[in-house]
């Protein structure tokens, strides 16, 4: 690692003997017992939040920020670390163990210990010594002046060892065979080379991370990508494909349960949680082989796993090397939002993070969050037999989605089992110590008496937060929002001129061809000088429930709002003749469109409505009028005939009563 010229002299020992006092402070002051998660039991952990409580409480801290920043130097430091080499500090309820347990992750091989018997390398090289922070050295007694961090070169985050280390279980060979794909426990950075500026440093190896690399390395552009967890990302390992495993599972429950309504008797129908996991873990570890970090290679990128961060506005520092570029994007993503309920965190809820990882089904699930993930899911262990209790605090699901498409749901998911809970005030969680049972409790719409929902596992399903913790930001000058995400322009650059972001830090449209699309912008804009837009794109996108709802384009209430004149073309499935002969009736195919018959924006609620969506896509991003689809020839029978006749309809429209009268008598007079 490059010295930054900066003079880092040793402490004296007094300084040391204050240090190691703080620490001392914090580990006996902080509560260490043995915690469980997901039928796992973590010894000799403490809670991060409830760390935070005591710093501030005992006056260390003046608040919980400069908590989470103190803590976040002795986690530097090596005197505590995640339980799975996996966070920094944060105020969450999240495990971290000392270095001095069984176990603990360490990131230096010292042996001298403080007086709590916690490691603290007072033999390490002046390179151990530089600014981190007045408050730190303020609260341990030590001068303004001499001020102690730890620099990146000496105590790095500690490479994951395991399965377990990646928060993959379990430990099968579907799931070792993902990680040799998606991050290999052995590999090595090509440290060699990376003196050299790149054309691209991306941070982040999802889907828009790996577009833009391999894309920008198809034209021999020179690149390099960070990735602290699995390449292939949430859409990967935890979201796109896993999720689509489960709901083709729960569908064949749900048809076996339902052949009788085609004349077919199934005696009984069984499901196999275990071997319905299992499938989706094989099917997501064959996969994986497009996203994995020797694809990277082969094409001609240079793979780093760590945390990248800024140090400037050119550089980015990775397992203590820098890399020089002349562009970078930020590509990290989002990660699942946990609702301010008391005592939820505590209850240790699943999420997309940790749901795939289930090998028994739970036999009582509260999924909170009724968009497209808390539907789907819910919709889907239902069907593997699970009771659910799906639960919101607006008055209806899919509140982003055309009234009756929400409503075409709600009724197919009550169908199935699904206990709605809507308009709930949320007071409170509770866990069982003995039995782990949690108990949510709500408030139902204004009711003065307060409602105990009792289950086995609570599913968290309420919206997302952007990745931009912890990434150096302000370093490189780069605005962001901890809301919002990386701020960018229509071209998708940051306020550093240098560094692009997309996908999901960096967008409100959290897709996965979204993020694809995002960029493929980055890469004409970053390397040829281009001038593409995000807003010049068309977005469909889908909810994967039965049946699917998908749409693209403006909603009824963006015309409302806007005040604009639009016609209503709609065409129920129940008229459908495929529909009919499948039994598939619920749903229809709307369309909006301008005084010209173009149209301005779409909503499908059909089986296999995300297979249909393109058509409509296709048609707004080239102008093309609902009339020309009614003149399109489209296979018969088939549910996407609905589109052809809503074309029909809007060609019908434009006959005048004139204009029909002067085509009769031409037919008359033509006898």
């Amino acid at each position: 690692m490059a010295d930054s010229g900066n003079t880092r002299d040793r402490p004296t020992q007094d300084e040391l003997r204050r240090f190691h006092r703080l620490v001392a402070d914090f580990h006996a002051g902080v509560d260490v017992r043995d915690r469980k998660y997901h039928l796992r039991t973590y010894p000799n952990v403490f809670v991060g939040s409830e760390a935070v409580s005591w710093l501030v409480e005992s006056s260390i801290a003046a608040e919980r920020t400069e908590a989470v920043h103190i803590g976040q130097i002795l986690l530097e430091a090596g005197i505590f670390g995640h339980v799975k080499s996996k966070h920094g500090f944060k105020d969450e309820h999240l495990f971290y163990r000392f270095a001095d347990h069984a176990g603990a992750p360490s990131r230096h091989d010292s042996d001298d210990e403080s007086e709590a018997g916690t490691p603290l390398p007072d033999n390490a090289d002046s390179e151990l010594w530089s600014s981190a922070g007045s408050f730190m050295l303020q609260v341990a007694g030590i001068p303004m002046e001499r001020k102690i961090s730890v620099v990146e070169e000496l105590f790095h985050d500690a490479p994951p060892a395991s399965l377990e280390d990646l928060a993959l279980a379990p430990d099968d060979e579907h799931n070792q065979a993902l990680v040799a794909n998606v991050h290999p426990l052995d590999w090595e950075s090509p440290v060699d080379n990376a003196d050299e500026r790149y054309n691209f440093v991306v941070i982040g190896a999802g889907t828009a991370g790996l577009v833009t690399a391999i894309g920008s390395a198809g034209f021999e552009a020179r690149v390099a990508i960070i990735e602290e967890h699995l390449t292939g990302g949430d859409c990967l390992n935890v979201g796109c494909v896993p999720s689509k495993a489960l709901i083709a599972a729960g569908h064949a429950a749900y048809r076996a349960r339902n052949a009788h309504e085609y004349g077919v008797t199934v005696d009984s129908v069984s499901v196999d949680f275990g071997q319905i996991m299992e499938r989706m873990r094989e099917i997501r570890a064959e996969i994986s082989a497009d996203d994995s970090a020797h694809r990277l290679k082969e094409n001609g990128v240079d793979v780093f796993f760590g945390r990248g961060k800024f140090i400037d506005a050119k550089s980015i520092e990775v397992n203590g090397v820098v890399l020089n570029f002349k562009r970078a994007c930020i590509a990290t993503g989002g990660r699942p939002g946990i609702p301010n309920i008391p005592g939820l965190a505590e209850a240790e809820p699943l999420t997309n993070l940790s749901v795939f990882n289930l090998t028994e089904l739970p036999s009582r699930l509260a999924v909170i969050g009724t968009g497209p993930i808390g539907c789907e899911l819910a919709q889907t262990f239902a069907r593997f037999g699970s009771l659910v209790v799906l639960t919101g605090r607006s008055g209806s699901i899919l509140r982003n989605e055309e009234p009756d498409a929400a409503v075409v749901l709600q009724a197919q998911l009550e169908a199935e089992g699904v206990d709605l809970r809507l308009n709930l005030e949320y007071i409170s969680v509770r866990t069982d110590p003995e039995t782990g049972v949690k108990i949510l409790v709500v408030r139902e719409d204004g009711a003065d008496v307060e409602t105990e929902i009792v289950v086995d596992e609570i599913l968290v399903a309420a919206g997302r937060k952007p990745n931009v913790d912890n990434l150096g930001l302000e370093a490189a000058g780069i605005e962001y929002s901890p809301l919002h995400g990386i701020a960018v322009n229509d071209s998708l650059q940051t306020t550093n001129s240098s560094v692009y972001a997309c996908g999901d830090v960096a967008s409100s449209f959290q897709f996965t061809h979204m993020a694809d699309a995002m960029a493929r912008i980055v890469i004409r804009n970053a390397l040829f000088f281009g001038s593409a837009k995000v807003t010049d794109l068309v977005v469909p996108w889908c909810t994967y429930t039965y049946p699917e709802v998908a749409h693209v384009g403006l909603y009824e209430r963006d015309l409302e709002r806007a005040g604009a004149s639009y016609t209503v073309w709609k065409r129920e499935l129940a008229h459908n003749d495929r529909a009919l002969c499948e039994s598939e009736t619920a749903g229809f195919v709307k369309a909006f469109t301008d005084a010209k018959g173009r149209i301005l924006g779409a909503t499908i609620v059909a089986e296999k409505a995300g297979e249909m969506i393109s058509e409509f896509t296709i048609a707004i991003k080239h102008k093309i009028p609902l009339g020309e689809l009614g003149n399109v020839i489209h296979p018969y029978p088939t549910q996407a005939f609905e589109i052809k006749r809503l074309g029909d309809d809007a060609n019908r429209a434009r006959l005048t009563p004139l204009v029909f009268k002067l085509l009769k008598t031409v037919v008359k007079l033509r006898r």
